[in-house]
């Protein structure tokens, strides 16, 4: 799970006196998740919608977390290493050999993977994550927390 915590802990009496604090709370934390939404949509084509439902919040009176739920989700924000496919495309030692489709364009290509495969055959080159979740913690420093603080003293 990937997690931003947004804490109001310690705010001057005066302030506090002066503002609903859970309400504040509720803002920059609906702001940070409509921005977080709004960055896959501008850069995620497939699954787009199911990244989008997987950003959660849980706001209370002073404090919120935003996270992100789902293993496919979090994969695609974190990224992932390097690994061996061999092992799972074997079914993890239920067949000695397999037929694996490996192209989707009008005339597919096969490829066979057997437990004489050479070692670096069918490794995964891993994939970068998109790491928006460090994009809307920024934001939240540079925007959405100094603007809506602003706000309050118009």
């Amino acid at each position: 799970m990937t997690v931003i915590r947004l804490n109001i802990l310690e705010l001057p009496e005066m302030l506090t006196s002066a503002l609903d604090v859970e309400k504040f709370v509720r803002g920059i934390t609906l702001e940070a998740v409509d921005f977080w939404r709004t960055l896959v949509g501008k850069r995620i084509t497939k699954n787009r919608e199911l990244y989008q439902v997987a950003i959660q919040e849980v706001i209370g009176e002073s404090s919120s977390i935003i996270y992100l739920l789902g293993n496919e989700e979090v994969r695609l924000e974190v990224g992932f290493m390097r690994f061996d496919m061999k092992p799972g495309l074997l079914g993890h030692g239920r067949h000695l050999r397999r037929v694996i489709p490996v192209g989707v364009e009008a005339m597919p290509t096969f490829r066979t993977v057997s437990v004489n495969s050479p070692p670096s055959s069918w490794i995964h080159p891993g994939k970068e994550g998109l790491n928006l979740r460090g994009e809307v913690v920024e934001a939240l420093q540079t925007d959405i927390i100094p603007r809506l603080t602003h706000l309050l003293f118009e």
